[in-house]
């Protein structure tokens, strides 16, 4: 198969080339392995900037594998219509979600806020 494709893109073919395959054949095959990873359904994983375009992106791959409580920090909180759509996506695929408004980068809104959403969340196993 691979001669016949290599055939067909060189200059010095003018023709057709016609594959047959014999019962006994053997077809290599390369498998398109992906991976298994699952999230602790009973852990909290913070996003930092978790409302934004790639935030909305990882937020989704988190819960896809598994995570069933995010915090997903924004200095705006859960205001624009993509954010407000990705939390009502995600709490109907029984995610907890919690959006506080709080800038990182500010140490004591930043714990503020965690303190706020931990009281009823399980233990943090990772962030982003």
């Amino acid at each position: 198969m691979e001669n016949s494709f290599r055939t067909i893109q060189s200059r010095d073919n003018m023709g057709k080339v016609v594959v047959e395959f014999k019962p006994d054949d053997t077809v290599n095959v390369v498998l398109d392995v992906k991976p298994n990873f699952q999230f602790n359904t009973d852990a909290t994983y913070i996003i930092a900037g978790g409302l934004g375009g790639l935030g909305r992106s990882v937020s989704r791959w988190f819960v896809e594998r598994g995570a069933r409580h995010l915090i997903l920090l924004s200095r705006s909180g859960a205001k624009s219509t993509e954010a407000q759509e990705l939390v009502a996506e995600l709490t109907s695929s029984r995610t907890q979600v919690k959006t506080p408004a709080c800038d990182i980068a500010d140490r004591k809104a930043l714990r503020l806020a965690l303190d706020e959403c931990l009281r009823d969340m399980p233990v943090v196993r990772g962030c982003i």
